[in-house]
């Protein structure tokens, strides 16, 4: 039985669209009715040797979700393709169509190695189909599964290709909604290209808001590989894919999902949206710690704790095949601190040997000093490292434009900056901490001090010297601002570790500057916890109260409880303050409070 066909205008309007395409098909491409809960729905079977338009069809290469993909053959250019035949609702659904015209011109734009290549678009007889690369190297789902279905440093390379591809398509404000190792496909030659942009999404149009959710499976993607936010029905942005290729990772490295025992959707999406991302170092324990840390952030219940852009994590995977971690931590800091390289930024030549000298002795690798701004950024175009060092006043700008300037660079996300300024005044505070992971540095300290600082907040494995850690600590008199009087779990678990008895809660909205309590000064140690679920915002209020306090010997510290550990934000001590995101345990607060 034959499909009703549109009306001639309706089917001129969308030739008129996509380019005129061949009529004389029409009766030999086979179509069928069948039912659905919408009711009818017209699907299609192209058998070998029939034409779709110019190309020539010679068999069948799979079904999806978003319709059937044929190996076909285009004369023109004498080549095989690929040609992705959509189901029924795009091509019978004028918006629809529109709306699919729209994200595969967008698509056939990209021109990215590791993205599909899209050649052709075209409407036929209610057939719409998308000509694609042909890509015969498989998915990464096609590869068997087992303890270690990869090894960690292939998944780590393969996932990093997908992030580039990502990125491409990220910048032309394109969000894939569906990534999972089915749309990562490779070609002949192993290179990984991301496909299916943009469909997840015009699928998830053709449905209302409450059917989707009941028909999570087969809508909106794969449950297991999607983001809290999709569960949660609310705006997707660029992070959800960033999630869903953390997911992809963890499936790669330890073959299995990270909810696993999951037995219902409902279930799952619970474990996205509330549950702690597994451990797949204890999946698989031949896994260096690295890994574990990337599907962390990748995966982070937040979107504001993942990272931010797909380059952020093609790079640290990058970095953790280069550095080639072992399992063995007191391993990986010896690697960490030989590795460690160093830029200092300084035009008065004595300071600035200075400064390279204490670098040296604490353990640093190599320590390149630079007379001026133009110059450093030579320098770490070349390589980039993982301390910068920069005085405030320089010949050709300031400390302060060349922190900003490197900064705004994607690549040097995990450099360390630091401004080493004799201006330490509030407004600088502001204008340096606002900006992001920047720490500012008095040139009143002596040279220990300036290294024991840098050990206080950053991930630099350095020599910091002086005395050991101790756990006498019980006679700190420690005060706690946090939302509502609550201490987080995490929180009070490290005071139990440390050591500390005399401990005062109060709110964070009491250390507001006018509201400050009149004994402040008399405290030693202060704990600043926001609500972690306004985290933008309170990141500025966060930068606002740590600039705002008056200057004493207090130690400020703003944590934020995540995934069951507690992160480092900011710090504020008198002559140092900075903006970070590390560990905050037992260890690294003992060496704070012994640092100066």
């Amino acid at each position: 039985m034959n499909a009703p066909e549109k009306p001639d205008q309706t089917d001129a309007t969308h030739k008129k669209q996509l380019g005129e395409t061949s009529p004389s098909m029409a009766a030999k491409i086979p179509t069928r009715i069948s039912a659905s809960k919408s009711g009818l729905v017209v699907t299609c079977s192209l058998d070998s040797g029939q034409k779709l338009g110019k190309y020539e069809i010679r068999r069948k290469l799979g079904q999806g979700g978003m319709g059937s993909v044929y190996l076909a053959y285009d004369p023109m250019i004498e080549r095989e393709v690929a040609i992705k035949v959509l189901i029924p609702e795009v091509s019978i659904n004028d918006d629809l169509l529109k709306r699919f015209l729209l994200e595969a011109r967008s698509i056939g734009k990209l021109n990215h190695p590791n993205v599909v290549a899209v050649y052709d678009i075209g409407y036929e007889k209610s057939i719409c189909y998308i000509v694609m690369e042909l890509l015969t190297g498989g998915s990464l789902a096609d590869f068997k599964l087992g303890p270690e279905p990869f090894a960690w440093k292939e998944a780590c390379e393969l996932i990093a290709q997908a992030a580039d591809g990502l990125v491409a398509a990220h910048a032309k404000g394109l969000v894939h909604r569906d990534i999972k190792p089915e749309n990562l496909m490779q070609s002949d030659r192993g290179t990984v290209k991301v496909v299916d942009f943009g469909l997840s999404k015009l699928l998830d149009s053709t449905t209302d808001s409450k059917e989707a959710m009941t028909q999570v499976g087969q809508i909106l993607g794969t449950p297991h590989f999607m983001s809290p936010e999709q569960f949660q029905n609310v705006h997707v942005d660029v992070r959800s894919d960033i999630y869903s290729l953390g997911v992809t990772l963890f499936r790669m490295l330890t073959g299995e999902f990270p909810f696993q025992d999951c037995s219902s959707i409902i279930q799952v999406m619970y474990a996205h949206m509330e549950q702690p991302v597994p451990d797949p170092c204890q999946v698989n324990p031949n896994l260096p710690p690295g890994c574990r840390n990337i599907i962390d952030r990748a995966m982070a219940k937040s979107r504001e704790h993942r990272y931010q852009h797909a380059a952020a994590m093609a790079a640290d995977l990058r970095a953790l095949v280069v550095s080639g971690q072992t399992t063995n931590p007191s391993t990986r800091k010896k690697i960490d601190c030989q590795r460690t390289s160093a830029v200092v930024v300084e035009p008065a030549k004595l300071a600035a040997m200075m400064l390279r000298n204490s670098l040296k002795k604490a353990g640093a690798e190599s320590v390149t000093v630079c007379y001026a701004a133009n110059q450093a950024i030579k320098v770490v175009d070349e390589k980039i490292p993982d301390l910068l060092v920069t005085a405030l006043q320089l010949p050709d700008c300031t400390g302060i434009d060349l922190l900003l300037k490197i900064g705004q660079d994607e690549r040097f996300r995990e450099t360390v900056l630091v401004l080493y300024s004799s201006d330490y005044s509030p407004r600088i505070l502001n204008d340096i901490l606002t900006q992001g992971p920047i720490s500012v540095i008095s040139k009143s300290v002596n040279q220990q001090e300036f290294v024991q600082a840098l050990g206080a907040y950053s991930r630099l494995q350095l020599k910091i010297g002086g005395p050991s850690p101790t756990a006498n600590v019980d006679s700190v008199r420690t005060l706690i601002g946090c939302e509502g009087g609550r201490v987080p779990r995490e929180l009070a678990e490290l005071i139990r570790q440390i050591g500390l008895l005399d401990v005062d809660i109060t709110t964070l909205d009491s250390l507001q500057e006018s509201r400050l309590p009149s004994d402040i000064h008399n405290y030693e140690l202060l704990f600043l916890v926001p609500d972690q679920q306004h985290q933008q915002s309170d990141q500025q209020r966060l930068v606002e109260l740590i600039s705002n306090l008056p200057d004493s010997d207090c130690t400020a510290v703003a944590v934020l409880p995540n995934n069951g550990e507690l992160r480092m934000r900011a710090i504020r001590r008198r002559n140092f303050a900075a903006v970070t995101d590390v560990l905050c345990d037992a260890d690294r607060m003992k060496r704070l409070l012994q640092s100066f």
